[in-house]
């Protein structure tokens, strides 16, 4: 079972990676949803991790884990709590590639524009 939990986890990195490699030929909408599987994939490894190996039952191996596990619960509790959102200071602009403008022009981005993070709602 231990093995299982780890190869899924592997998979679903795969999966990650190569959605993140074609992220510009494929919609936003389904490229957000995929990585939402990154979210299964940290407890998937977490529990092969306790579970596999010589050293799954080691002092030194459940004190990483508790640290490892303490640090994601922390960081997560602060994402869900909205802590981690960053003030707005005016709109925002990105740098457009070279082109018409010329290199390096400023133009304004906005939450539609393409390759712009978007954060889930909420």
């Amino acid at each position: 079972m231990w093995w299982g939990l780890g190869t899924l986890a592997l998979d679903l990195v795969a999966v990650l990676v190569v959605t993140s490699l074609l992220r510009s030929r494929m919609p936003y909408g389904v490229w957000r949803r995929l990585h939402w599987l990154s979210y299964a994939t940290w407890p998937l490894a977490f529990l092969h991790a306790l579970g596999s190996g010589s050293g799954a039952g080691t002092w030194w191996l459940r004190g990483v884990a508790l640290g490892c596990f303490v640090t994601v619960a922390v960081a997560a509790g602060y994402r869900l709590a909205g802590l981690d959102a960053e003030p707005s200071t005016g709109p925002r602009v990105r740098v457009s590639p070279p082109g018409p403008g010329g290199p390096g022009t400023p133009e304004p981005a906005s939450a539609a524009s393409p390759g712009w993070p978007r954060r889930p709602a909420g």
